[in-house]
């Protein structure tokens, strides 16, 4: 048997920026991407760490998992329990998930107390110990030249609505343009 406090969930490390502009908080890759987020209110990176969490059925908070364990017995642990949860999770009600709600406190749910009909919930932070870190509203893609992601980046993506700008000169101009189509992402 496994200790519930003895798992911690997994966290991505991420090669982007986290970007906090007015009520709007995003990750930000990309050509330029550094002197773009250095114009936000609040920013970090060039790494940043990426958690993922699903909501609990009844609004009632978030749920991080860290381990899945199938109805008949198969265990998955870290990164890939979240994947199963998302992929196979609605196939199997009677499955656990043991993990941390976002207040820190270790639980254990069945998949069925979990609404896994939503995107799970992506939050970020520049040090990996800030638990569960602030919930991102979308994924900025600033394209040019070279324009490349990380596998940590399209797993956000995934769970997120994504925003590509064009490569633009000023700068202000862009983050204005992003606020706009966060807000009518959202």
């Amino acid at each position: 048997m496994i200790a519930v406090a003895a798992l911690t969930p997994p966290i991505e490390k991420l090669q982007a920026h986290f970007v906090q502009h007015r009520e709007h908080n995003f990750l930000l890759s990309g050509d330029g991407a550094e002197a773009f987020a250095s114009l936000g209110a609040d920013c970090c990176g060039p790494v940043i760490f990426v958690r993922y969490g699903v909501a609990l059925a009844a609004g009632r908070g978030i749920f991080i998992p860290a381990r899945a364990v199938h109805d008949y017995g198969r265990v998955y642990d870290g990164m890939a329990a979240l994947d199963w949860m998302v992929k196979s999770g609605l196939q199997h009600p009677r499955a656990d998930a043991i993990g941390l709600c976002d207040d820190g406190s270790a639980v254990t749910f069945l998949l069925r107390e979990l609404d896994l009909a939503i995107a799970p919930t992506v939050f970020a932070s520049g040090d990996a110990n800030d638990f569960p870190g602030s919930r991102v509203a979308a994924s900025v893609h600033l394209e040019g030249e070279g324009c490349g992601h990380s596998s940590a980046v399209l797993r956000a993506d995934n769970y997120l609505p994504v925003v590509r700008i064009p490569a633009l000169t000023d700068l202000a101009l862009a983050l204005e343009q992003i606020a706009r189509k966060i807000a009518a992402a959202s």
